[in-house]
């Protein structure tokens, strides 16, 4: 029943705007017939008034079961409340006067009905988005002024006063901007607030907001670094979002131990050395715009890795086939120190471009699968400092260029699928570094799970010997996984071997999808 009532709360949103449009649409009808003298049809009246009335009472209920689930605190609700309630009880008076032909009386409900909205929508409003919702665009807080650490009287505004905390100076307006329409005095979702001290430390209903000392830990830090169009994203993505320099404001503060007594300047004037934000306090600078106009007018995909970062992830993908060696060398070699995640799958490049590639101080997720990179290349990443994926899928690569791999500090993944790599090399590396996930498609104990039964011929004579069939191929052309030898096809006059019988049968289905993958 409580899962029933709270569904039926949440359904206000949707409704409200019914009522409020039927009364503003009846005035004007009334109106606009008044001035041709020509009034509305009764029964178009009856019925239109009658259908606000209930669409009224339905947006009242549903306003008292949100209510009801709690959040919205103090005078602003109350004031909203009656207000909505005053507004629907005159229109259900208003539709019993028209329906008794009470003209006068009816007029003078409806209209004052229709003035009644503009007060009730108004403090809705100021409790959906905060006090200053309807004036914030024509209002400037000054943020060189302390903001109270009062604890007294229920404000979500700036309020000036002589305490020099670093609290006070720099996070509380920090939060007055971004976070106290929803999370105030007045309004308090999720059951947070943070417009005072006590509220902070009081957390809400997911836990204490902030772990002094640790912003990594810390659940407003973790929401404001969510992608901004995830659910959880702080603040919502129709308001206004945190500066970066706000972001190491933040997270300095509370590596700093998250004090609302003490002063720290360094707060504002060092950037986090650690922690979810960590390159836009100590990354690069921002990228030539030269630079990137030149990389996307060929096509190549870049952007941000996250909002405000100078970091970038750069994708070759759409325009794999025109990407060499030189065109590595004059496209990425002026943002080398920007790239932070590089996809040049299926390009020309060959061992020539690892040496850049190597050279990327903040690469650290690389994709150099279908190419023509082996062991060599792969000696220029020799102890990369923050590289901590390295997809090397179907590459020359072996398990010397595996093990070279094995030197750097940070790495966490390797794919290798379909590339040269033995089974012994693999398991030296797990040996090795048991820390890093080697995905080579198969699970170590992979085996054969189905095989049809060697066909007898009884009657026909059998040879002497049996020639040796061997595939041209070492890599299945549908999978990319390591040829089965008891998987094989001669086509065209050539053996072509594949990993298992269902990628066989794709073949057979459309044998010049893949043949491009055999040559």
């Amino acid at each position: 029943m409580e899962s029933i009532l709270q569904f039926g709360g949440r359904l206000h949103p949707m409704v409200l705007h019914a009522p409020i449009g039927l009364v503003i649409g009846l005035l004007m009808l009334e109106v606009v017939g008044l001035a041709r003298r020509r009034p509305l049809a009764r029964e178009v009246r009856l019925g239109l008034v009658w259908l606000t009335a209930l669409t009224a009472a339905v947006s009242i209920g549903t306003g008292l079961l949100l209510n009801r689930a709690g959040g919205y605190p103090g005078k602003t609700v109350w004031l909203h409340q009656w207000l909505a309630v005053g507004t629907g009880s005159i229109i259900v008076l208003a539709a019993i006067s028209a329906q008794a032909r009470r003209m006068t009386v009816y007029a003078l409900l409806i209209a004052v009905a229709g003035g009644l909205l503009v007060p009730a929508g108004h403090f809705g409003a100021s409790m959906t988005h905060g006090e200053d919702f309807l004036l914030e665009p024509f209002q400037k807080r000054d943020r060189a002024k302390p903001v109270s650490t009062d604890a007294t009287g229920p404000t979500d505004s700036a309020v000036i006063t002589t305490d020099s905390s670093t609290y006070a100076r720099v996070i509380a307006p920090i939060f007055a901007d971004h976070c106290i329409n929803c999370h105030g005095a007045t309004k308090h979702k999720g059951g947070l607030s943070l417009h005072m001290p006590q509220a902070i430390v009081a957390g809400g209903d997911s836990g204490v907001p902030i772990v002094p000392g640790d912003p990594g830990a810390s659940e407003l830090i973790r929401r404001i670094n969510l992608p901004i169009d995830d659910d959880e994203h702080m603040p919502p993505r129709s308001k206004d979002q945190l500066e970066p320099e706000e972001m190491k404001t933040l997270e300095s503060w509370i590596r700093s131990g998250a004090s609302f007594e003490s002063t720290n300047d360094s707060v504002t004037e060092s950037a986090a050395a650690t922690g979810p934000s960590a390159e836009l306090a100590t990354g690069p600078a921002p990228a030539d715009a030269g630079a990137i106009a030149a990389i996307r007018d060929r096509l190549v995909h870049v952007e941000p890795l996250a909002r405000g970062s100078a970091l970038l992830v750069v994708d070759a993908a759409a325009v794999s086939g025109s990407i060499g060696d030189a065109e590595v060398a004059s496209l990425f070699k002026p943002i080398a120190g920007q790239i932070s995640d590089l996809s040049l799958a299926r390009s020309r490049i060959t061992d020539s471009s690892m040496a850049l590639i190597a050279s990327m101080p903040n690469l650290r997720r690389l994709n150099i699968g279908d190419t023509a990179v082996g062991d060599a290349g792969l000696r220029h990443l020799a102890s990369h400092p923050v590289l901590e994926e390295v997809v090397i899928t179907r590459t020359a690569a072996t398990s010397d260029g595996l093990a070279v791999l094995a030197s750097l500090p940070k790495l966490k993944r390797v794919y290798a699928w379909g590339a040269r790599i033995t089974p012994e090399g693999v398991s030296v590396f797990r040996h090795t570094r048991g820390d890093v996930v080697v995905d080579t498609g198969e699970s170590e104990d992979a085996g054969v799970i189905e095989a049809e039964s060697e066909v007898a011929l009884s009657a026909a004579p059998q040879p002497a010997t049996t020639p040796s069939l061997k595939a041209v191929n070492m890599v299945c052309p549908v999978s990319g996984k390591p040829v089965d030898e008891g998987f094989l096809l001669v086509y065209k006059g050539r053996i072509i071997g594949f990993c298992c019988r269902h990628c066989l049968g794709q073949f057979l289905d459309d044998p010049a999808k893949f043949e491009s993958k055999l040559n």
